[in-house]
C-alpha cells in the first residue's frame, strides 16, 4: 500500500485496517464495540448488544452524525456524547460533551 503522500511503500497492507480497529493501550478502560463495514447493505440483527452510551467522534461528518443520532434515538439509547479535541493538548486530550439523554 502507498500512501499519495509518502513515497515509502508499507510492508503491512492491513495497516489502514488496524489502526481502525484496535486502539492504543491508553484507552483499554473503555468497553467499546467497533465495527468494520465494506458495504452500506449490511443487517446488524446479528448484534445483541444495548449500548449504555453513544460516543461520537470528534471528527465525525454532519451526514453521519444524523444518522447515529436517529439510530441512538430508534434504539432508546440512553445517551449520546460528542467527542472533543482539547484546543492545546500535544498528547491529542479529548473532553466530552452530552447531545441528549433519554428520560
Amino acid at each position: 500500500m502507498k500512501c499519495s503522500n509518502n513515497p515509502v511503500a508499507l510492508k503491512d497492507d492491513l495497516l489502514f485496517i488496524k489502526a481502525n480497529i484496535f486502539k492504543h493501550i491508553d484507552w483499554h478502560h473503555e468497553k467499546e464495540w467497533r465495527i468494520w463495514l465494506n458495504s452500506t447493505n449490511v443487517n446488524l440483527n446479528f448484534i445483541n448488544i444495548e449500548p449504555k452510551a453513544i460516543y461520537l467522534g470528534c471528527r465525525i461528518s454532519n451526514k453521519n452524525r444524523s444518522e447515529i443520532l436517529k439510530i441512538a434515538k430508534l434504539i432508546e439509547c440512553r445517551e449520546v456524547y460528542q467527542m472533543l479535541k482539547e484546543d492545546n493538548s500535544p498528547f491529542y486530550k479529548m473532553n466530552y460533551e452530552k447531545v441528549y439523554e433519554l428520560n
